[in-house]
């Protein structure tokens, strides 16, 4: 939708990885993914997220059909 909007060609939001380091990413214990998930905690989160949410399918690109061809994963 963004590359849309402000004309960008593929290369514009495309990257290529560099120099990343390879270290070992420790996973989320499972006693934190309550609080992450948490209303009481994040809150502002999950308002944004439903105000997004709610918008995306009433933006204009979203209307065209070549739209959903264009970010279909098939």
């Amino acid at each position: 939708m963004l590359r849309r909007r402000f004309n960008w060609q593929y290369l514009d939001i495309l990257y290529k990885k560099r120099n990343q380091m390879k270290v070992k990413r420790k996973s989320l214990a499972e006693e934190f993914k309550p609080r992450l998930l948490s209303v009481d905690l994040n809150l502002g989160d999950l308002l944004l997220y439903e105000a997004m949410n709610s918008s995306w399918y009433r933006q204009p690109e979203a209307q065209q059909e070549d739209f959903w061809d264009e970010v279909s994963l098939n």
